[in-house]
C-alpha cells in the first residue's frame, strides 16, 4: 500500500478545506452493527424514515455500492459558528446547504487525485443513507460514536459534516477511533423529550430534529408538545457535550452563519408567506421541508412558548 499516495490525498484534502480525513478498507460491516441496525428497525425507533428499511444489504456491504472500490476515504468538515442564543434554528441549518458545499469540495479532491492517477475511479457520498457514514468515520479514525449517536471528534466535537469517497485504490487503513465519552451522560440526561433512551440509542419518534426535519408532515398534538425551543432541528444534546465546548469557528464563507437569520424572529416568521419562505431559505436545507409543515411547527412552538410569540 502506497504511503506516498496517502500523504498526497491528505494534503490535498486539507488544502481544499476538509478538517479531518481517515481511511478504511472496503469490507462488510461487523455482525454486531448489523444486529443493532436490524433491531432498531424492528422496534420502529426510526419512525417514518422508511428509506432506512431499503437496501439494507447494500448498507451492510459497500462492495455492493461500488464493486471496484478498495478504500473508503472518510472526511469531516467543521461547521461550527456562533449563532444567537435565542435562535430557534439548529446551528447546521444557518448556513448554505451543506450537501452542495461538501460535494463541490469532494469533486475538487477527486480531480486533484486524478491529475496524479488518471485511472482513479471514485464514488461520492454526502449524507446519504446507502452508506453507514458514522460507522465508517469511526473505522477510519475520525472519532467515535457518542452516547447521543453522533460522531464526535476530539478537535471539533460533533460540529462536523461527514462525507465519504470510495476509490478503486488500495490505501493503508487507519486505526478506528477511541470512545472518549467515559462516564458522561449529559446528552442523555439533558434531552428535554427523553429521545435518548440509552447509550447510543435514539427513539427518533420523540427527537425534535426528526419531527421538524425528517417527518415532513403535520405533527399531531402529542408530537407538537415536544417542540420546546427549535422550529427546525435541535442542538440540545450537542450544546451540553463537553467535547463541543472547545470547537473553533470554521473560517469559510460558505459555512459561516448567514446574516439573514439574525432578523428571523418568531414574529417575522409567523407573517412570512410561501414566496418569502422560498426566497429566504432557497439555498439552505430548510427549503427541503414543505412550507405548510414549517409554519405549523412554528405555531406549535409559539404555543408552547407563549412569551416568544
Amino acid at each position: 500500500m502506497n504511503s506516498a499516495l496517502k500523504k498526497f490525498i491528505k494534503e490535498k484534502a486539507f488544502q481544499i478545506g476538509f478538517d479531518k480525513i481517515g481511511f478504511s478498507k472496503v469490507s462488510p460491516v461487523e455482525e454486531e452493527i448489523k444486529k443493532f441496525y436490524l433491531s432498531y428497525l424492528e422496534r420502529n425507533y426510526h419512525g417514518e424514515m422508511k428509506y432506512l428499511e431499503k437496501n439494507v444489504e447494500v448498507r451492510f456491504n459497500p462492495e455492493k455500492l461500488f464493486p471496484e472500490g478498495k478504500t473508503i476515504i472518510s472526511l469531516a468538515t467543521n461547521y461550527f459558528s456562533h449563532i444567537p442564543e435565542n435562535s430557534i434554528f439548529s446551528r447546521y441549518v444557518t448556513k448554505k446547504d451543506y450537501h452542495s458545499v461538501i460535494r463541490k469540495k469532494m469533486e475538487m479532491l477527486i480531480e486533484s487525485i486524478k491529475k496524479e492517477i488518471p485511472n482513479l475511479k471514485a464514488k461520492i457520498f454526502v449524507d446519504e443513507g446507502k452508506i453507514l457514514e458514522k460507522y465508517w468515520a469511526f473505522k477510519s479514525g475520525l472519532g467515535w460514536i457518542g452516547k447521543n449517536t453522533l460522531l464526535i471528534t476530539e478537535e471539533f466535537g460533533s460540529w462536523v459534516f461527514l462525507s465519504e469517497i470510495i476509490i478503486n485504490l488500495d490505501v493503508e487503513p487507519d486505526l478506528p477511533g477511541r470512545d472518549l465519552c467515559g462516564e458522561c451522560r449529559e446528552c442523555i440526561e439533558k434531552c428535554p423529550v427523553n429521545a435518548l433512551i440509552d447509550d447510543k440509542l435514539l427513539d427518533a419518534r420523540k427527537c425534535i430534529s426528526y419531527l421538524t426535519i425528517e417527518k415532513r408532515k403535520i405533527l399531531n398534538s402529542d408530537e407538537g408538545k415536544f417542540l420546546k425551543k427549535y422550529v427546525f432541528g435541535c442542538d440540545l444534546c450537542q450544546n451540553v457535550c463537553p467535547w463541543n465546548k472547545k470547537a473553533k469557528i470554521k473560517q469559510e464563507e460558505d459555512l459561516n452563519f448567514l446574516g439573514n437569520f439574525v432578523d428571523l424572529s418568531p414574529e417575522r416568521l409567523r407573517k412570512m408567506d410561501e414566496e418569502e419562505f422560498k426566497k429566504i431559505f432557497s439555498n439552505t436545507v430548510i427549503s427541503r421541508v414543505p412550507f405548510e409543515v414549517f409554519k405549523n411547527n412554528l405555531n406549535l412552538l409559539l404555543k408552547n412558548l407563549p412569551h416568544r410569540g
